[in-house]
């Protein structure tokens, strides 16, 4: 849900400005690639707190946590996948 805010000069606006810049910049990214090995790949999950292991297998990418093959876990590994054979 979006806030409205209502500025009563230039200086508040900046001000607010400033305080969501520097609330950001220390925000990490939910997920992040942790290691590859053959066809595991491995990414820290922040939000949940822990490493995911995800397979990939039959040309499919399969999440061991979610126990499926379409979640945010796979997703992210199919960028990681893309990422690496394109370097290939």
């Amino acid at each position: 849900m979006a806030r409205n805010f209502i500025y009563l000069s230039v200086f508040s606006f900046r001000e607010q400005l400033s305080r969501r810049s520097k609330n950001s910049r220390n925000k990490k990214p939910r997920l992040e690639h942790f290691n590859l090995y053959e066809n595991i790949i491995r990414i820290t999950d922040r939000k949940l707190g822990r490493i995911v292991d995800v397979y990939y297998v039959n040309h499919e990418m399969y999440c061991e946590l979610c126990e499926t093959t379409e979640c945010v876990h796979t997703g992210y590994a199919w960028s990681v996948y893309e990422h690496y054979t394109e370097k290939c």
